[in-house]
């Protein structure tokens, strides 16, 4: 039992460290409706004894007994019962509206953590994981907000609803909870399978997710082998044990739903029982009230013991959430960013240093060691080097991205993580993968610009002029208004990549970055793009990573970072 409870008080306690400070607000507000619905549901029995009064259903000495003064007319006391009625009402909607806020508040909240701390840690968190985490995890976890929030308000009433109970009759409450507690072992026999079935869920659907993820990543590569259909079946067989395990939760929830019913009714029957034997209750007045409250409250303790349940089953995403934030936010790079003159820098050109550069990956060794460079406009530096020696890190350390180790780079005389925010929109980046977007030419071309950014129609001609792509623009009817979805079959490997080109270029960049932009082209298309970059990168300062020997022609220096090191 105290396992349990602290099992409890730990998931509730992430939700509510993971919550924003909207979303607590909320679960306090819970708290408060739980109290005032206890009080009108005795504010409501009341009234409806004070109008079976008035109607001579009760006789006025018991109204008498209670203590109650009968001031009010027949048409006040139907007025009275109305605005109890109303009330309650109200607050029955309250609580919906304000568990689902506090469920949709939450799964925003998360879902914003999760986007910002796996685009900052792309690289490092896997897609299948971070679609987990989105929509499935997201999704049970802001379910357990709603249980959680719900369950505040049903147990605060149980516990308001108690303490009436105890006031109205002693010994008959004495008896009942008695009762309650009693009956209350098979509740919690069921819900360790309950809690059990849940924790597999989490597992199924990851498998499921990491099974589309890698299949769709790979799907060249499995059709290729002849083995998607194996891929199909594990991702089915998933789904299969995920409708399992959702099949012995809803089994269990359904049988707990059920018992509180039977168990109050019983419970209600054997309290009705013992005091007829005795005839021990003083009024009717108090008989009624009791009777009625203690059925609100043994609804209020079902409800509590459903949600309890339903929490629990849910709240593990909240712990898988927990994990996974704790395991990649150490790995967000840490920018320091300050204020000085060199922030007012407009970089109308880019001179870059490295000096005595060196970095290294928390403990590790060290990537690269004491490496100094210097490149201006006018000038391109060619990085090479095998895999694993660097080449990335040092484009992310230029870039501002990561603080050296040891050493500087200094752009325009100011570390380039310092002027990081103005430095990135002096940078034109062009990288071995193309990468589209779904809608026209036009919206690939100015992806990531600002609208106040959008360059005129003439500048896009030049631009398209210059990347030799005037002739595949205009000889399509659409012109720059041609459809083109995310992996933009329609193009060639050469078009891909002059289309990125493009769009680095119509930043206005100062700073251009070749990151293996000719990795995947053939030798006709790469000499192609050699040929076009040559005529371009004399009016920047531009830096070339790539392993391909004819890129080389674009250098002025070259930098080798040598073989790997692992």
């Amino acid at each position: 039992m105290k396992n349990t409870i602290t099992d409890y008080s730990m998931s509730a306690k992430l939700s509510f460290q993971l919550a924003s400070p909207a979303t607590k607000m909320m679960l306090i507000a819970s708290l408060a409706i739980g109290f005032l619905a206890a009080f009108l549901e005795y504010s409501f029995a009341i009234a409806l004894q004070l109008l079976f009064t008035k109607l001579g259903i009760l006789n006025h000495e018991s109204l008498a007994e209670s203590g109650l003064s009968l001031k009010l007319g027949f048409t006040g006391t139907l007025a009275l019962v109305v605005s109890i009625g109303l009330g309650r009402g109200l607050i029955e909607g309250g609580k919906v509206f304000l568990s689902r806020l506090s469920m949709q508040s939450y799964a925003t909240n998360l879902r914003e953590a999760i986007v910002s701390l796996s685009l900052a840690n792309a690289s490092k968190v896997s897609n299948a994981k971070a679609l987990s985490m989105f929509s499935e995890e997201t999704q049970r976890a802001s379910t357990a907000m709603l249980n959680l929030s719900s369950l505040l308000t049903a147990l605060t009433t149980a516990v308001a609803l108690a303490f009436m109970c105890l006031k109205t009759s002693p010994p008959a409450f004495a008896l009942g909870f008695a009762l309650l507690i009693t009956f209350s072992i098979p509740f919690l026999l069921i819900s360790k399978k309950l809690i059990a079935a849940g924790n597999d869920l989490s597992k199924h659907w990851e498998r499921t997710n990491l099974a589309l993820s890698d299949g769709i990543r790979n799907n060249f590569y499995l059709s290729i082998l002849g083995i998607s259909d194996r891929e199909i079946s594990k991702a089915k067989s998933s789904l299969k044990e995920y409708l399992y395990s959702y099949k012995r939760v809803f089994a269990s929830i359904s049988i707990k739903h059920s018992l509180p019913s039977i168990v109050g009714t019983i419970i209600i029957c054997i309290i009705a029982f013992m005091e007829h034997r005795t005839n021990s209750w003083g009024a009717q007045f108090s008989t009624i009230t009791f009777f009625y409250l203690f059925i609100r409250f043994t609804q209020s303790i079902s409800l509590t013991s459903s949600l309890a349940s339903d929490f629990k089953t849910n709240s593990k995403s909240t712990i898988n959430l927990s994990e996974f934030f704790k395991a990649h936010s150490t790995t967000t790079p840490t920018h320091e960013y300050q204020v000085d003159n060199a922030s007012r820098n407009t970089f109308d050109e880019i001179n870059i240093v490295a000096h005595n550069l060196s970095f290294a990956y928390d403990q590790s060794e060290r990537l690269f060691n004491l490496i100094s460079f210097s490149v201006s406009k006018g000038q391109c530096l060619a990085v090479v080097g095998e895999s694993g020696t660097g080449k990335s890190t040092l484009l992310s350390i230029v870039c501002g991205l990561l603080k050296p180790t040891m050493g500087s780079v200094s752009v325009n005389s100011t570390e380039s993580y310092i002027v990081r925010d103005q430095l990135s929109k002096r940078i034109g980046y062009v990288g071995p993968y193309p990468y589209f977007i779904e809608g026209t030419l036009r919206d690939n071309l100015l992806y990531g610009l600002n609208k106040s950014e959008t360059p005129s129609d003439e500048l896009i001609s030049n631009i398209l002029r210059v990347t030799q792509l005037n002739d595949f623009v205009e000889s399509s009817p659409e012109n720059l208004n041609m459809k083109i979805d995310e992996k933009a079959e329609r193009l060639s490997a050469g078009q891909k990549q002059r289309i990125m080109l493009a769009r680095a270029l119509l930043r206005k960049p100062k700073l251009l970055i070749l990151d293996e932009p000719t990795a995947n082209l053939d030798e006709d298309t790469e000499t192609a793009i050699i040929l076009e970059l040559q005529a371009i990168i004399k009016n920047y300062t531009t830096i070339v990573v790539t392993h391909r020997k004819a890129m080389l022609q674009l250098a002025t220096f070259t930098l080798d970072l040598g073989t790997s090191k692992k």
